[in-house]
């Protein structure tokens, strides 16, 4: 295998993965393949609004995985992991947790993106993301 990690395929740099850390790797690949998925769907909608719609999509989530901690007519909450394991709904907390992930990993790469240099010799390769 190619020691220069730029030009290793995706499955390459997954084989490089320790064992313990497959679970990550294996939702982090299923992350990006549901982003390109919804994205040929939806476009950019998440996008609208700027920064003010973007913070209240991730709001929402983090209040309905709030919620669904939150012990009622206390201020308890259960432990995200029982909930986790417990939560039977159609659309449940690992939902929640997953539409979160992918969305901060949305808001993150357009941040990102906004704070891009520009470097010429790197023209047609994608972007260098700064302080990197």
């Amino acid at each position: 295998m190619n020691d220069d990690i730029e030009s290793q395929t995706l499955s390459d740099k997954i084989a490089l993965v320790l064992p313990a850390w497959d679970g990550i790797a294996s939702i982090a690949v299923r992350d990006v393949l549901i982003l390109q998925v919804k994205d040929r769907q939806y476009g950019s909608s998440w996008k609208k609004r700027g920064g003010v719609g973007a913070y209240m999509m991730l709001a929402r989530k983090w209040d309905r995985i709030d919620t669904a901690l939150k012990v009622p007519g206390t201020d308890d909450y259960r432990s995200i992991f029982s909930v986790g394991t417990e939560d039977k709904r159609k659309e449940n907390i690992l939902e929640d947790i997953a539409d979160l992930r992918r969305y901060l990993l949305l808001v993150e790469d357009e941040i990102r993106r906004q704070r891009v240099v520009l470097d010429p010799s790197e023209a047609g390769t994608g972007y260098v993301y700064q302080d990197e």
